[in-house]
């Protein structure tokens, strides 16, 4: 294998290993993941696979590999009590534009903007988990979005197509690990004590 194809790899399990710490925080209880972001991030993630692969990939490919996996098995458990549900019209507007990327997608010859809608629409429904951590920062799993960092940086070494359809959704992907991150870690944060790990 070549080095950008074993960079893109570990980038991709690191992006599905960063549930695992997740999960367990919800199982505990402490962790409240947002219902409609994480269905919003699945749902437009598999939208950026598809245009990318129309576009011609490359190995940043598996980053949206594992975090459409990550991010379609946390949406399954915010479904049950563990989840935060908070429905409003930015969660509509993020599902509208979804919506738009997948009829462009199927009925144009505009991947790009297929690839471009999604990142928009990604940034819009993240809105809801941004708020409630700036809030509530001990309810984020912070090594988890730690893990996010990383893979998502390794997902942009991977790629040996330095174009749009390659760069545009790691990097994003990147941003917005940060600042949930650092809202996470460096917001005042009571002292919660997690399922099986003691207090912080």
């Amino acid at each position: 294998m070549s080095p950008h194809e074993i960079i893109g790899i570990t980038a991709g399990v690191l992006a599905f290993g960063s549930a695992i710490p997740y999960i367990w925080d919800i199982i505990g209880g402490i962790t409240k993941p947002n219902t409609v972001t994480y269905f919003v991030w699945t749902l437009l993630q598999g939208i950026a696979i598809a245009a990318q692969l129309e576009l011609g990939a490359s190995w940043s490919i598996f980053l949206l590999v594992g975090t459409t996996l990550n991010t379609g098995i946390i949406f399954l458990l915010s479904l049950t009590k563990y989840g935060y549900k908070k429905y409003s019209n930015v969660d509509t507007v993020a599902l509208i534009l979804a919506g738009i990327a997948i009829l462009i997608l199927i009925f144009t010859e505009h991947p790009v903007l297929a690839i471009l809608l999604p990142i928009v629409a990604d940034a819009i429904g993240a809105v809801p988990t941004v708020v409630k951590t700036r809030k509530y920062p001990h309810t984020e799993e912070r090594f988890a979005w730690f893990l996010m960092i990383i893979a998502s940086a390794l997902g942009i070494v991977a790629t040996e197509k330095l174009d749009f359809a390659n760069l545009a959704y790691p990097s994003f992907l990147l941003f917005e690990a940060i600042v949930i991150f650092s809202l996470a870690f460096f917001t005042k944060r009571t002292l919660v004590c997690r399922w099986g790990r003691g207090c912080i």
